[in-house]
């Protein structure tokens, strides 16, 4: 479904998960790394693409690592001609040494660690790696970058679960613990629309 409003109304945002890697598929701990789509988040990039082909976008913005660009890519090349900026303040959490392990090994090796990401989301910090804190920082200092360059019409963010939730936080408040367990998966899609820009969502849809 595509969502239209009067361009004299603000800004509209769809946001999107990029699609699967194989690290994904295996439960391996991503953050930094940066592993390539798999056929599977090819294939997902390609069906969140055809969702869109009636949109026109003023600007697409999209997380630096691989998974992210690669998944930007597919879907803008199927829309009109439309600007694409990589930003590494998009990125997703930076996980450190969990990077590479499974969910599993991570639980087994550091389950003090572990409790911590469920029990105490705002304070978290992976071993050698960055807080949910700085992590809540730079998405909403990019944000509000973002929002410095765009005096409304309709853009897209292609990022990672991670800053998502940051983003939904932002907008929406509430616990930031709560928002890491609502899923959305990969090449998920949302929407939201502001009357002004850098206020509430007038329209906020967790997935369409």
């Amino acid at each position: 479904m595509i969502y239209t409003h009067n361009k004299k109304e603000g800004l509209r945002l769809y946001f999107l998960r990029h699609g699967e890697t194989d690290w994904n598929r295996r439960g391996l701990y991503q953050g930094h790394s940066d592993p390539p789509l798999n056929e599977e988040g090819r294939r997902q990039a390609l069906k969140a693409a055809a969702r869109l082909l009636r949109v026109t976008f003023a600007k697409v913005y999209t997380s630096d690592l691989r998974r992210a660009r690669e998944t930007t890519q597919i879907i803008t090349s199927q829309l009109k001609a439309v600007e694409v900026r990589h930003l590494k303040g998009l990125r997703e959490l930076d996980f450190g040494l969990w990077e590479g392990l499974s969910y599993a090994e991570v639980e087994r090796n550091y389950p003090q660690e572990i409790r911590h990401i469920y029990g105490e989301t705002e304070t978290f910090q992976a071993p050698g790696g960055e807080s949910v804190l700085a992590l809540k920082k730079r998405v909403i200092k990019t944000w509000e970058n973002i929002l410095r360059e765009i005096k409304g019409g309709t853009i897209m963010i292609v990022t990672h679960g991670g800053p998502i939730r940051v983003l939904w936080e932002h907008w929406l408040g509430g616990n930031m613990m709560t928002l890491w367990n609502i899923p959305f998966s990969h090449c998920a899609m949302g929407f939201a629309s502001f009357n002004t820009i850098g206020g509430y969502p007038r329209l906020f849809i967790h997935r369409i």
